[in-house]
């Protein structure tokens, strides 16, 4: 659901890296899970070819096919990524935490078990600082806050990669897949070459 979220957004905005920047604030604010942001922002990269296929409308062949290929690269890259989904964000993690940074998925842990006057506080910067207490919850927010960033970072990098890892062996594939897809008529393959 929240993949097709975020696809929608990223075509209504036609910025991947708006719905990313938007994502990033609701996850390290603890208003969403880290998976949740992961599958928004999974869906932002198919919600990005947008921007080529309106802008191949009025454009030559060549144009049309580039477009359709960016969408099936990553539509297709977002289907194995939703089929083993949640084995990838444990990857994930698990890179974050090897990296050196924490848990991503501790931000909501810590959100769900601290008072929401303070966590209102954290994220508004009105907390009194001058208690241990608070410097501590506080210390620990930010921290947390850092994991979330730095693990969605990751999600999109790792995706990416493996997505091209993967999708650079089927490029004959996809060529096949648009040529029939997108014909050429015989005045458009003279004007093309």
């Amino acid at each position: 659901l929240f993949v097709v979220v975020g696809a929608a957004i990223t075509m209504v905005i036609q910025s991947s890296a708006a719905t990313f920047a938007i994502v990033m604030v609701m996850a390290v604010k603890g208003w969403i899970p880290f998976e949740m942001a992961c599958a928004i922002v999974l869906g932002s990269n198919i919600g990005t070819t947008i921007t080529p296929i309106l802008a191949s409308f009025g454009a030559n062949l060549t144009a049309k096919k580039a477009a359709l290929a960016h969408f099936m690269f990553n539509f297709f890259g977002s289907i194995w990524t939703v089929v083993f989904y949640y084995p990838f964000c444990a990857l994930i993690v698990w890179v974050t935490k090897v990296m050196g940074q924490g848990d991503p998925t501790a931000l909501l842990s810590f959100v769900d078990n601290t008072d929401p006057a303070i966590i209102n506080a954290l994220n508004d910067g009105t907390l009194d600082l001058t208690n241990p207490a608070n410097q501590q919850l506080a210390s620990t927010f930010t921290a947390n806050q850092a994991y979330v960033s730095f693990g969605l970072s990751i999600f999109h990098t790792l995706f990416n990669t493996i997505n091209i890892c993967i999708m650079i062996w089927l490029t004959g594939l996809y060529v096949k897949i648009v040529t029939r897809l997108i014909p050429a008529k015989p005045e458009e393959e003279e004007n093309e070459s």
